[in-house]
């Protein structure tokens, strides 16, 4: 074989090498590639002197690897002022390069108003030996109690004493205006007072009638012993 066949063999190769497994640079990584992400990026709690803020945030994971590879994602929380945090899942294993999902849930203790936090979640993904890190955050505003809003109807206010029924100071709302206990119709011991006042007039006939037959009698007797009508 000359020297030119030889160049000519040796070019062949080369050039077959090239088409077959492809330039150096356009090789796949090995190393696993790990993205994270918080959703939303920035939240609100409200807290007050004896009860704790919550709010949850959803994440998104992802990781570039080849794809005969198998991956596995470890995930942990915290925050910059000790705030508790709760992660679920934290493992995750990837056979393919589809996002997985996860939520990251703050307590904000009670007490603790006008205070930001930052949430971060770390993560860490191993695949044939070889691995990659990434980190995510997200800030907690804590503004203290939530803004008083009142009713669209407004409210009533008022106290019924258990032993005065007659004397009645509970109010009953309704609209934007009060009714108080008389104008509702009920009188003593909560009967209607139709039938409070029927009774009344009912006793007052009663009376005078009893009053007439009275005098009547009265008459009759003063006659019998006197013999003058």
């Amino acid at each position: 074989m000359t020297d030119a066949t030889k160049g000519l063999f040796v070019a062949l190769i080369a050039v077959s090498s090239v088409a077959f497994f492809g330039p150096a640079q356009a090789a796949i990584n090995p190393v696993p590639v790990l993205a994270l992400k918080l959703d939303p990026s920035a939240a609100t709690v409200y807290t007050n002197a004896s009860s704790p803020g919550f709010f949850t945030f959803n994440g998104t994971c992802t990781v570039d690897k080849l794809p005969i590879e198998r991956a596995t994602v470890t995930l942990s929380s915290s925050t910059d002022v000790g705030w508790a945090t709760t992660l679920s899942p934290t493992t995750m294993v990837f056979t393919s390069t589809a996002p997985q999902s996860f939520t990251c849930t703050v307590v904000v203790p009670q007490g603790t108003a006008n205070m930001t936090g930052t949430l971060a979640v770390n993560g860490r993904a191993v695949a044939a030996g070889l691995q990659s890190t990434a980190e995510t955050k997200a800030v907690i505003n804590n503004i203290g109690p939530p803004p008083y809003v009142p009713p669209e109807n407004g409210t009533g206010n008022g106290t019924a004493p258990a032993g005065g029924p007659v004397d009645q100071t509970a109010n009953i709302t309704g609209g934007n205006g009060t009714a108080s206990a008389a104008a509702s119709g009920r009188g003593l011991l909560g009967i209607p007072n139709d039938l409070w006042m029927a009774a009344a007039a009912a006793i007052l006939v009663v009376g005078i009638a009893g009053y007439g037959a009275s005098r009547a009698r009265a008459g009759r007797v003063r006659r019998d012993h006197t013999g003058r009508p």
